[in-house]
């Protein structure tokens, strides 16, 4: 097998360079490719929302629900049209785009140049990274942060042994600005950095080459740093939403742990996001081909970090890739994060350590595992990247674009769960020119309840409901205060508590 040597893995700057900017343009050019071709999703109109608001607005969107404001505060810095969600996804395929080119560039560095080329091709045609870095959202910029701080890390395992001068503090500068701004990006983040940081002080390496007094030395003063935005961004922020919403949304809304559920995340790490319309090749093969790439991958990662040749450098590939993989597995036996998104860290570790894995076979042997695998992954790449999803239903739009016809459009609302999220995300976008205001105020309806507490509160506010549901519900209650209008099967009333139903179009008639 042919070895990995010192001298191959000590480039110079402009290769570097090199290496990383075409590898930024491959996955660049990629990630562009079908950018418009998916419809908003909820938590991209969400992005939408917290970029048109205001500066406190935003800060206290974002952090009220557990989320870290940085992400958007950059979109905002951006001067992007928060309405213009092309362009929102295009800054994402940016970041995401830059951690392909600098994983390229940190594994020439260290690796070689032919682990540089395998990883580039392997990231660049990643179905699960093309889907998130074709979103709104702040996973490319977690991949960006990551592949900064893992370069930083084998960078300083790879110096080991190495005096002050010959090191350079290039890895320590990685590796803190890299895992500060992930921990600052996403609670995944977090886990990420704790994950890798923990590396020296698994069973088994304490007396190996990371017993080094002057290694430990190094890594304890580069992770002063990130560990304190660790703490700080989990306090401030991770904690309201870890705490808040473990009764309900991580452990009943998600998928629970079982054998389907880890045959749904395999398919949709391996292949993008699951539930795309229009997946033609998905429908027939697309199982079968991101299972056979998924096992190819974990094989080649495994062969990667267990070659003594590569050690102590393929540890934090270790760590990040299967060492969180495990992690996250773990976790989601008692609560629901079987959903590839968080998985996105570990899939980075484990690619870049599969392409380092191939690289190190003999030349007639790595064209016969790297062909198949990337004949595998391109078919799911072009479909990850191209493939349209099911559009926005029209009802809510057509509910949300009635009650933003009126004065109260601002009300609050009771409405049908079966509806509820469909019609927030519609009038969400109805607000995004409009930054003082809040997240429309909604209650579920499953009964008469909730709409008797507004009527007590005086206040208009609105009820949507099924026809029958409203006769049933509410018709006895608010008849003589309300205005009914009807839109696609629904019953949408203007209540105004305590007034003599006084109805004009667009609500014409009293119930």
């Amino acid at each position: 097998m042919a070895a990995i040597t010192d001298k191959a893995a000590k480039p110079g700057a402009s290769g570097m360079l090199a290496a990383g900017l075409a590898a930024f343009a491959a996955a660049l050019a990629v990630r562009l490719v079908g950018i418009d071709s998916r419809d908003l999703w909820l938590d991209e109109i969400y992005t939408q929302f917290a970029a048109s608001r205001d500066w406190l607005g935003l800060i206290d969107d974002r952090v009220s629900r557990g989320h870290s404001p940085f992400y958007f505060a950059l979109l905002k810095l951006s001067g992007i049209d928060p309405a213009d969600i092309a362009a929102l996804r295009a800054l994402s395929a940016v970041f995401d785009a830059g951690a392909a080119g600098i994983l390229a560039a940190g594994v020439l560095r260290y690796f070689g140049a032919r682990a540089a080329l395998m990883v580039a091709v392997l990231y660049v045609l990643a179905p699960l990274q093309i889907h998130w870095a074709q979103n709104a959202r702040p996973y490319g910029l977690l991949m960006f942060f990551t592949a900064l701080g893992l370069t930083g890390a084998i960078g300083l395992v790879a110096a080991i042994g190495q005096d002050d001068a010959a090191r350079g503090r290039g890895p320590d500068m990685l590796f803190a600005v890299g895992w500060s701004g992930a921990c600052f990006t996403l609670t995944g983040g977090i886990l990420a950095y704790l994950v890798v940081l923990s590396v020296p002080w698994w069973p088994g390496l304490r007396n190996g080459a990371l017993a080094d007094p002057g290694f430990r030395r190094r890594w304890v003063r580069a992770q002063r740093l990130p560990s304190v935005v660790a703490f700080l961004t989990y306090m401030l922020v991770s904690r309201i939403h870890v705490f808040d919403r473990i009764g309900d949304y991580w452990l009943e809304d998600r998928r629970p742990f079982g054998l389907e559920s880890l045959t749904l995340l395999g398919e949709e790490i391996a292949a993008g996001a699951v539930g795309q319309s229009g997946l033609t090749l998905m429908e027939a093969a697309g199982l079968p081909l991101a299972m056979l790439t998924l096992v190819a991958v974990l094989c080649a990662a495994t062969f990667a970090v267990t070659r003594p040749a590569l050690w102590p450098k393929s540890l934090p590939l270790a760590a990040l890739g299967l060492g969180l993989l495990c992690l996250m597995l773990a976790m989601s036996l008692n609560t629901s994060l079987l959903t590839g998104r968080y998985f996105t860290p570990a899939w980075l570790g484990l690619l870049t350590a599969a392409g380092i894995g191939i690289a190190t076979l003999r030349p007639a042997l790595q064209v016969a595992v790297a062909a198949p695998l990337v004949a595998l992954m391109l078919p799911l790449a072009l479909t990850a990247a191209t493939a349209p999803s099911d559009l926005r239903a029209e009802a809510p739009k057509s509910i949300a674009a009635l009650i933003d016809t009126v004065s109260e459009r601002h009300a609050p609302m009771v409405i049908d769960r079966a509806i509820f999220r469909e019609v927030r995300m519609e009038l969400m976008l109805l607000r995004l020119d409009e930054p003082a205001l809040p997240r429309p105020a909604m209650n579920g309806a499953e009964d008469g309840e909730a709409a008797r507490e507004r009527a007590a509160d005086g206040a208009p506010f609105f009820i949507v409901a099924r026809p029958g549901d409203w006769h049933e519900n509410y018709h006895a209650e608010h008849a003589s205060s309300a205005c009914l209008a009807e839109r696609d099967g629904w019953s949408i009333a203007l209540v105004r508590p305590g007034t003599a139903a006084a109805c004009a179009p667009p609500f014409p008639n009293a119930p």
